[in-house]
């Protein structure tokens, strides 16, 4: 499974978060090759974190989005998760969620994408999988299947799988409700 600074690495994911006290988790040589690109440091639930993006560019516009928002703000969530290249709903419903218990949303799955994760509400699944489909490009090589958790179950899907996985998780969900 690609991680996530690898996914960064390789060109296709926009941006990369860490947080310092947990570098531990990366290979050593792979954080080294961070200091090449653009950083800014970030508060990110009241830690402080780096922020590197693939250019100027990117971290300029993020600046810029963000100049006025509380790092501990649904706004400020939202733009990040879109500067972390997450799909636009994703991140819609992860900043209206923002100030709610995450484990005690039913509604709420993981997504795991070569190596980008993100949350997505549950009837948003296909679009945000179709949209990471869509614009996030990624050199043959790196294309794993996609993985979704609900419930604390993983299932990995093909892209022709689409619709397979949308109603696995409404099925799911309405055993849930019951």
């Amino acid at each position: 499974m690609i991680s996530t600074l690898d996914a960064f690495l390789y060109g296709y994911k926009p941006a990369f978060l860490i947080n310092p006290e947990y570098s531990s988790l990366y290979d050593k040589s792979n954080l080294e090759k961070l200091d090449s690109y653009p950083t800014l440091p970030v508060q990110v639930y009241d830690m402080d974190q780096h922020l590197y993006f693939q250019t100027e560019e990117l971290k300029e516009h993020f600046k810029t989005s963000t100049h006025d928002a509380d790092p501990n703000s649904p706004k400020f969530h939202y733009k990040l998760g879109l500067a972390l290249g997450f799909p636009p709903k994703a991140c819609k419903f992860y900043s209206a969620t923002f100030d709610e218990d995450k484990s005690d949303n039913p509604e709420r799955v993981s997504i795991h994408f070569c190596g980008i994760s993100f949350v997505s509400h549950i009837t948003d699944i296909k679009d945000n999988i179709q949209w990471m489909w869509d614009n996030i490009q990624i050199p043959s090589q790196y294309i794993e299947k996609t993985r979704v958790c609900y419930d604390f179950q993983f299932d990995t899907y093909n892209t022709h799988q689409l619709d397979q996985v949308h109603s696995h998780l409404e099925s799911a969900l309405e055993i849930q409700r019951t």
